[in-house]
């Protein structure tokens, strides 16, 4: 799966790849880094399949 991680203003910043097929798990990673500010300026996530 891929994540995408925006800004505010709805630009995407870095996509990055999760070693999982589940979907409700990559959004669960995608949360945990939005969480902990691990990309700089992130705002919003989206999860794509690859």
């Amino acid at each position: 799966m891929q994540i995408e991680f925006y800004n505010k203003a709805g630009e995407k910043i870095v996509a990055v790849l999760v070693d999982t097929d589940d979907h409700w798990e990559a959004c669960e990673q995608g949360h945990t880094m939005l969480q902990a500010e691990l990309i700089c300026g992130a705002d919003d996530f989206q999860v794509l399949e690859d």
